[in-house]
């Protein structure tokens, strides 16, 4: 036997009785970490006391044959024995039970990290498996058998030595009682040692045992205390494998952590899924509820624990022992039809890296389901508030938990990693007092001198949350773009140059989605002209002189094929996505037929205030503010012309831009204007960010701009039937004008091109 070499003293002690059959093992276990094992032998008939003394430098053996059977003597017996040899630390087994492979090792580096005279530990616990049936199988089903810890291993630094006794049990009298001594001073951990349990392996030895009981203890006897030596209701086994590396983890788990079955993730997952992976699979108990759900469903697991992973390969098709940072996974591409990261995602160093992983094996459909704890909870907030951020065995904030995520953070991240989320949950809370909403807000006293204020149920609802579930897909960006129908982009110029070089260049980076691009060219002496020219695939249209905006965009409009139709200024700059979410706006609320996008240099609804410095910080920018905002927008009256989607439909039903207003201003007004009138509804995308650098054409000459404006602020006031006197436009009250006026006819421009 290889003695581990160690700072300290360890003896062990062991009462036994005919326990020849593992005697030899258990004593082998324990021999490379103890200085001396002293053995009570209580009248063994077998080869117990050669095994005892076969160890003669190692084992101090005492017999006794005593008529009454008496647990608390022997072991008080023991114990002044023991003390005579001065140890640091004693281990205490039966003559039954084996320590694992890697459990001395384990122990030595654990009392290693404790202060030698003054340890902050005084108890150590372990986990005890019973085998059953077979010396390779033990039960690992929910109950007393999978999740059995005792205190065997105690310190003697510290104590008050002189009173160390060991005490009866509440039950059975003097024959039970405790592991350790009752009076230690108790400072305990659990150490993550599995001690495998011999004593109730064969059926006869269990039902003597249930006899002996029955016959010395009636009173427990009768309630069933010992019932659990018979039964075998529910019974799972699951092969030991000895594990090869010694545990170094402070925080070590109840069996019960790995045993949930999740009934509410199982819930989410389609009957169709043929395969599905489970990481953090655990004893594969979800695994279990998919596969009676979905017969023909094959289940995989990964298992950051290799005891667990063992056990989850009896209930799942496969399953694999690893990391799931590092882990290599043996799977095709796009093999799996749902993947599942059921509270997994908090354990990992970089969740990060691990959801780009797992992108490629979902398949181009399949459904990825996540959850995880919501750090945005009212409880946790309120000792935060105090002063508190306490780590617990389970819940929000778990001892093993390195990542935190509030709901608008774990949809970000997964936006940012190529995922488009489906639908997310939210798990009540069951600790907090429930809240309704008489009014739309509410006031919220949060700690003790903390309030609060103009909550609205959404806001209420996140702060009760105790869990976030989440179903997401691929985005499939590329294949979803391609899959979209022509998008006809209008842009009239004017001079400018650069600035038309920079738009162009955007659209043609930025852009997924089938398009033809459509330059009206009006009157441009800057180079414009022959720059247009080196263009493939462009349509241009060239005017002598410059025709206006309006014009501009008729004569594109005439030009164009497409489903949709963007107008936009030259002096815009577009970003990652920015068609398809204007589209998804367009095609996701019912009836709207115009869509703006929102930038730094426009008015009302759309404005945004951004700080960047450069292209390269506006594109990050614009990225941001998508996943920021996914999915909002807000309803308007009037949307400003510099970045405008429009449905054919609204120009079938309104016609074109009216040329009235010449060279430009208040177009866009006039022709949201005739669209609300027409019945389409006009929404401002608040995820969608472009770059406007402002009325370039303009800008050179700004007195004439400011000429012009007031001139078609006047047509626009004339044709409306609007109050002449009426000096700003944002007084003009769009909802009576549209109700006023159904669409007439005479409203319609036609496109005489």
């Amino acid at each position: 036997m290889n003695k581990i070499d160690k700072e300290f003293k360890l003896v062990g002690m062991m009462r036994v009785k005919n326990e020849e059959k593992w005697l030899q093992q258990s004593i082998l276990s324990l021999a490379p970490i103890a200085d001396r094992i002293v053995i009570l032998d209580d009248g063994s008939t077998d080869a117990t006391p050669d095994i005892c003394l076969s160890f003669p430098d190692l084992v101090e053996y005492h017999r006794q044959d005593e008529v009454t059977v008496d647990e608390v003597r022997d072991k008080n017996r023991l114990l002044n024995w023991v003390l005579k040899h001065e140890p640091d630390w004693v281990l205490a087994l039966d003559g039954d039970e084996v320590l694992e492979d890697i459990a001395p090792t384990t122990i030595v580096n654990e009392i290693h990290l404790l202060d030698p005279l003054e340890p902050q530990f005084t108890v150590f616990y372990f986990h005890f498996l019973y085998f059953w049936n077979d010396p390779e199988y033990y039960r690992v089903e929910p109950g007393i058998y999978s999740n059995f810890w005792q205190p065997r291993l105690f310190t003697l630094r510290g104590q008050n030595i002189k009173y160390l006794r060991f005490l009866p049990t509440k039950h059975g009298s003097n024959f039970h009682c405790g592991s350790i001594p009752a009076n230690l001073r108790y400072y305990p951990r659990r150490l993550d040692v599995k001690v495998k349990h011999y004593g109730y392996l064969e059926p006869e030895r269990r039902k003597k045992k249930y006899r002996w009981y029955c016959q010395y203890d009636p009173e427990r006897a009768a309630e069933g205390y010992y019932d659990h030596l018979t039964s075998e209701e529910g019974m799972i086994l699951a092969r030991w494998e000895e594990r090869t590396e010694a545990s170094s983890s402070s925080f070590v788990k109840d069996t019960i952590y790995y045993q949930y079955s999740r009934p509410e993730i199982i819930e989410l997952i389609p009957e169709t899924v043929k395969r599905v992976l489970d990481v953090g699979c655990g004893h594969g108990h979800l695994g279990r509820g998919i596969k009676n759900k979905i017969p023909t469903a094959r289940v995989y697991g990964v298992e950051l624990d290799s005891v667990a992973g063992q056990v989850a390969r009896k209930l799942l098709d496969e399953v694999l022992v690893g990391n799931i940072e590092t882990i290599k996974l043996p799977y095709q591409y796009e093999y799996f039809d749902c993947i599942i990261l059921a509270d997994v995602l908090e354990h990992l160093r970089d969740p990060w890296k691990v959801l780009l992983k797992l992108y490629r094996y979902l398949a181009k459909d399949g459904l990825m389901i996540i959850s995880v704890p919501n750090i945005r909870n009212l409880r946790i907030i309120d000792k935060l508030l105090q002063g508190e951020w306490r780590y617990e065995e389970a819940g929000i904030l778990d001892s093993t938990h390195l990542r935190f995520f509030t709901i608008k953070e774990i949809k970000r991240m997964l936006k940012k990693l190529g995922y488009k989320i489906i639908q997310t949950f939210g798990v009540q809370d069951m600790t907090l007092n429930p809240l309704t909403l008489p009014d739309s807000t509410f006031n919220r006293e949060i700690g003790k001198n903390f309030e609060w204020g103009n909550l609205d149920q959404k806001t209420i609802q996140e702060l009760h949350t105790v869990q976030l579930i989440l179903q997401a897909k691929k985005a499939n960006q590329l294949r979803v773009a391609k899959e979209r129908k022509l998008t006809s982009i209008i842009i009239p110029v004017h001079n400018n140059l650069q600035m038309t070089q920079l738009c162009i260049n955007s659209i043609l980076t930025h852009t997924l989605e089938p398009f033809e691009l459509i330059i009206i060219d009006n009157g441009s002496t800057d180079g414009t002209v022959e720059y247009l020219k080196t263009l493939e695939s462009v349509i241009v249209i060239r005017n002598e002189q410059n025709e206006g905006y309006p014009k501009a965009c008729n004569q594109g409009i005439v030009k164009a094929q497409g489903k949709y139709l963007v107008f936009l200024n030259n002096d815009v700059i577009v970003g990652d996505g920015w068609l398809g979410h204007l589209i998804d706006h367009l095609e996701d609320e019912e009836n709207v037929g115009i869509v703006g996008a929102c930038s730094n240099y426009v008015g009302g609804s759309q404005q945004v205030t951004a700080y960047y410095d450069d292209l390269y910080q506006f594109q990050i920018f614009a990225r941001e503010f998508y996943w920021q905002n996914e999915g909002n927008y807000l309803l308007t009256y009037r949307l400003a012309g510099l970045c405008m989607l429009v449905k054919r439909e609204v120009i079938n039903k309104i016609g074109g831009f009216d040329e009235r207003f010449g060279l430009g201003n208040f177009e866009d007004d006039d022709f949201c204007l005739r669209a609300a009138m027409a019945g389409f509804k006009m929404v401002v995308a608040r995820d969608v960010y472009v770059h406007h650098f402002g009325s370039m054409t303009f800008k050179k000459n700004l007195r004439e701009y400011e000429k012009l404006l007031a001139e078609n602020w006047l047509k626009f006031k004339i044709k409306w039937n609007i109050d002449l006197e009426l000096d700003d436009q944002k007084k003009v009250n769009l909802p009576v004008l549209i109700g006023q006026n159904n669409f007439p006819e005479r409203y319609y421009i036609p496109l005489d091109y």
